[in-house]
């Protein structure tokens, strides 16, 4: 009986138009656009730190943005410059990112297919566009004005949380995640390998240097992809430390697949590869010729639990 009557309720808020921030889902660590479509455009923080609502450029790093959930609330974040989206008076305007201030937790209900972003801490206001800028309107006006009806839309750049921990799965074998044979030594080989929870080598943590540069460290090892630099005698793709900061031959590019949600291709960052990009052959990864279109270069990245 309380379980139809919670339904019940649920389709009642549905009916009223309000969607409890709970019913929306974002992938933790993922990027995406706050989108306005009545404007076609989307909120972005410009160089000097301004949130305002521009035409997307998917190269800017202030137009994407992680969604992170705190006590039922959202916060807005972008992970480059560390500033998160909050309330300053009835203005709407970016802040050092900290979970300790309540001008930065949001709550979306439902406005048709898009939705209103209502500051936790001022329930009676929702954000909304004047010109370019980003002001909070009462909400029952809101309600009705398009300029406040906002989309959260996934980015095609791939995000990571470097707290989470992930498997890369090959798109063309999908039986096969990569690992390093469950070695922690300098050299070892990335490969392709049957997914086994109790394999180390198959666990990796991945962090955001900037918007395209990502670096692959295991989560047990302390070992990095690596692209072994200017040696061309190795076409394969390899393990070694990365130092801190300088990161030198562990700089990779995770390149979108077109019209494959979630899929990327992992290509070098190092200038003399720019031609090449990692495909599984042969059960090893290696260094080919740039083919968008060969499915062996094409990758999932999956959270574990």
């Amino acid at each position: 009986m309380k379980n139809v009557k919670h339904l019940l309720s649920l389709l009642l808020l549905c009916l009223l138009g309000f969607v409890p921030a709970q019913a929306q889902s974002y992938e933790k660590g993922a990027l995406y656009h706050l989108s306005l479509p009545a404007k076609g455009l989307v909120v972005t923080l410009d160089a000097q730190g301004k949130l305002s609502l521009q035409k997307l450029d998917t190269a800017q790093p202030g137009a994407h943005f992680v969604v992170s959930e705190l006590s039922g609330s959202w916060r807005f974040i972008n992970p480059f410059r560390n500033l998160a989206v909050r309330t300053e008076a009835n203005s709407v305007e970016a802040g050092e990112n900290n979970g300790s201030d309540e001008a930065q937790l949001w709550k979306t209900e439902a406005a048709g297919k898009a939705l209103l972003l209502v500051p936790t801490n001022r329930p009676d206001m929702a954000m909304a566009a004047e010109g370019s800028a980003l002001v909070l309107l009462p909400k029952a006006q809101a309600k009705g004005n398009k300029n406040a009806h906002f989309e959260v839309v996934r980015a095609e750049k791939a995000g990571f949380d470097v707290d989470l921990t992930y498997r890369i799965r090959s798109v063309a074998q999908p039986e096969l995640v990569l690992g390093n044979g469950d070695s922690g030594e300098n050299n070892a080989r990335i490969v392709g390998e049957k997914a086994d929870e109790l394999n180390r080598g198959q666990y990796w943590n991945v962090k955001m240097l900037d918007l395209d540069r990502r670096v692959v460290e295991n989560a047990f090892y302390p070992q990095n992809f690596d692209d072994a630099g200017g040696n061309t005698a190795i076409d394969w793709l390899l393990q070694w430390p990365a130092q801190e900061g300088v990161w030198n031959n562990a700089q990779f590019f995770f390149e979108p697949v077109k019209g494959q949600s979630g899929t990327y291709i992992i290509r070098s960052a190092g200038a003399t590869k720019k031609d090449k990009m990692y495909a599984l052959q042969d059960g090893l990864l290696r260094s080919v010729s740039y083919d968008a279109a060969n499915r062996a270069a094409w990758f999932t990245f999956e959270q574990v639990e």
